[in-house]
């Protein structure tokens, strides 16, 4: 399925489809292009697009791949539900660990 990626994280009345899509254990593969333009030229697509891969009878964490111009930052397998947007960029997740376990270390000090 090529879709927007809007759906990632703004309001638009995605919400249901967002936590539907974040909570599916069944997408496979996950490839995430920022800029639409770089797959379809001349086409803005604001969020970018992406395109996933859906397996009815595999289930677990999804590898996702994000694509901007000659960058390829993946394949990362995550676990698409484990916040209530999708965090886009996947070297961004280890900065939100950290932030959250010295968030948890601060209030069990407390």
């Amino acid at each position: 399925m090529i879709i927007p990626s809007r759906w990632m994280s703004s309001g638009l009345g995605l919400s249901e489809f967002r936590s539907t899509m974040l909570g599916d254990r069944r997408i496979r593969k996950l490839i995430d292009y920022p800029v639409a333009s770089e797959v379809f030229t001349g086409v803005e697509v604001k969020g970018g697009i992406c395109y996933f891969l859906w397996d009815r009878d595999n289930e677990g964490d999804c590898e996702v791949t994000t694509i901007r111009g000659d960058n390829v930052f993946g394949p990362i397998n995550r676990n698409l539900g484990e916040y209530d947007v999708f965090v886009r960029d996947s070297r961004a997740l280890k900065i939100l660990h950290k932030v959250q376990l010295s968030f948890c270390a601060k209030i069990t000090e407390t």
